[in-house]
């Protein structure tokens, strides 16, 4: 009603009531009463339409209040209302599920007391805050049993003006159970161990698998080396040259077949260190494979740009391994001619180009080129399991590098790959210092190995270059033999039972003995980068991968040696 209205409506019943004291009623006076009846009566129908509003908004205020209240009471979360001291008023059955007590023994507790010892102080503190501030807080605590257990759950206190009766401050704590969330935790936790348990098992059947395979061959491989050494007829002499290609090959097909399992089995971390190109990367390339060139005819040229820096900072075993690949599937393939490869910069890093001169690839072959077990057009005239191109893709994968192939059938190949490297100043540690030969007679070795083979090759291997060889059987015998004679340089066979070779390393260097400082150069059936790694941290100086020839271990031993009294001049 209109305030006007209503001053009207007033007006004409003060006139009306001063009628009736008076009790004489004129015409005029009787058509106000008619027009007051006519007010009162619209008023009233305005009334009750007024209170049958009132009725239904109760109404659905209290069926909204039931639906709230059941809401409140069934709901799968535990529920409570507080009064500004963090005493419960009111709780639901999921609470009272929660802290194994009856619902209706709940009221007029303090919710403090719910809670485990170490969870009461970040209550208080929340509490205060959304009393004092508003709005909401959210803490993991520990809920008490009646008992004495304790079950995690996260709390959530709200606070909100327009939810509380003048003074009457209201916080609603909702409690939610944690417990399936830490058990979801805990056996995604235990599963992330399995997970590792199980790489940590395929690796060290990875490595051993390794040793014990590279360890025989290297028996094979020297023994051979130490017949071709012997007075053998043409004919005799081609079959141990068979032989020894034979054995190269199948360490070759072993170290792909490793290296992509390793790949398979799990994402290696990098090892990120400084290299010199030619030295660390090219030169490796040249002594694992140039036999392999040499024994086809194939001339293999390994160029660096004249203006390349000559240290750089990257992963360069991993760099290593994807050139010997690329490089051994250039050989393979080709017949005659040459394989070349050139390294220069580039923006991104390093750019390397592998060509040969072979039969080149169909558009199909190129399609699957990167797949495992792969293998190209001559696939009746050479060997392999096709496991090269992919062990490159994966590496380059893990490294960020590319790869660009260039090929058509009957025109040759040509592989452009870039890998992420940054130039920088080469440590005066790791600078390259040019090997000098050195006088055989002067140097005396002393070989630990315990394999009986591998110790007899490398004895007489050595000592048909008149090198002055010991031998020790195992890492207490090498300890011995050091404290008693003085030698050149140590040749130490990595695994051996009892005391193994990386132990015995870091016990030369960690004592006070006169041969702390002896070159040890490792001879180890142990393949991966990582594994060089951690011999060069015991205290090795080079690292020698079983299977080996003379040749190799003649340059190893003089690197080490012209190394060491340069360090000595300086």
């Amino acid at each position: 009603m209109s305030e006007s209205r209503r001053q009207r409506l007033d007006a004409l019943r003060l006139r009306v009531e001063s009628l009736a004291r008076d009790g004489r009623i004129s015409p005029e006076d009787a058509a106000l009463v008619e027009e007051l009846v006519t007010e009162l009566a619209v008023y009233k129908g305005e009334l009750e339409v007024q209170n049958e509003t009132l009725r239904e908004t109760l109404a659905e205020l209290e069926a909204s209040r039931v639906r709230f209240q059941r809401l409140f009471q069934y709901a799968p979360i535990g529920y409570a209302v507080l009064d500004s001291a963090g005493v419960v008023r009111e709780a639901n059955l999921a609470l009272a599920d929660l802290v194994r007590r009856p619902q209706g023994r709940l009221g007029g507790q303090h919710f403090f007391r719910l809670l485990a010892p170490d969870s009461r102080p970040a209550f208080v503190e929340r509490l205060r805050g959304v009393v004092a501030r508003g709005g909401e807080r959210s803490f993991d605590a520990l809920l008490l049993h009646r008992r004495g257990a304790s079950t995690p759950v996260r709390l959530v206190l709200f606070c909100d003006a327009a939810a509380c009766i003048g003074d009457d401050v209201q916080v609603l704590v909702a409690v939610i159970d944690m417990t399936p969330v830490r058990r979801r935790e805990a056996e995604l936790a235990a599963a992330l161990e399995a997970a590792k348990a199980a790489d940590r098992a395929k690796s060290e059947f990875l490595a051993t698998m390794s040793h014990e395979l590279r360890t025989p061959l290297n028996g094979i491989l020297g023994m051979l080396q130490l017949l071709e050494g012997t007075a053998l007829s043409e004919e005799q002499r081609f079959y141990v040259s068979q032989a020894g290609g034979a054995s190269r090959h199948l360490v070759r097909l072993l170290s792909d077949v490793l290296g992509f399992a390793r790949l398979d089995a799990g994402r290696p971390e990098p090892v990120v260190e400084h290299f010199a190109v030619r030295e660390d990367v090219l030169e490796p390339v040249q002594g694992a494979l140039g036999l392999e060139a040499a024994g086809k005819g194939l001339a293999l040229r390994l160029e660096t740009a004249p203006e390349l820096a000559p240290w750089w900072r990257g992963e360069a075993s991993r760099l290593r391994q994807i050139l010997l690949n690329l490089v051994g599937n250039a050989i393979k393939y080709t017949s005659d001619g040459e394989v070349s490869v050139w390294v220069e910069a580039c923006p991104r890093g390093l750019r390397l180009w592998v060509e040969d001169a072979g039969p080149g690839m169909s558009d199909a072959t190129l399609e699957r080129l990167f797949e495992p077990f792969c293998r190209g057009e001559q696939t009746q005239r050479t060997s392999g399991v096709g496991l090269g191109m992919a062990i490159v893709a994966r590496l380059l994968r893990l490294m960020g590098g590319s790869l660009c192939v260039e090929t058509a059938l009957g025109q040759g190949t040509r592989i452009v790959v870039v890998v992420p490297a940054q130039p920088c100043e080469g440590r005066e540690d790791l600078q390259p210092v040019a090997v000098e030969p050195i006088c055989a007679e002067r140097v005396r070795v002393l070989v630990v190995e315990d394999d009986v083979v591998n110790r007899l090759v490398a004895v007489r291997l050595l000592g048909s270059r008149n090198y002055e060889v010991h031998e020790a059987a195992d890492g207490g015998e090498a300890l011995a033999r050091l404290a008693e004679e003085c030698f050149d340089v140590v040749l130490m066979d990595v695994q051996m039972p009892g005391m193994d070779g990386v132990e015995v390393t870091r016990r030369i260097r960690d004592s006070q003995a006169p041969y702390r400082h002896i070159p040890i150069i490792a001879m180890t059936a142990h393949a991966f980068a990582e594994d060089r790694q951690r011999f060069l941290a015991a205290g090795m100086d080079e690292v020698l991968t079983k299977p080996f020839d003379i040749s190799m271990v003649e340059a190893t031993i003089s690197a080490v040696l012209t190394a060491r009294a340069a360090e000595g001049r300086s």
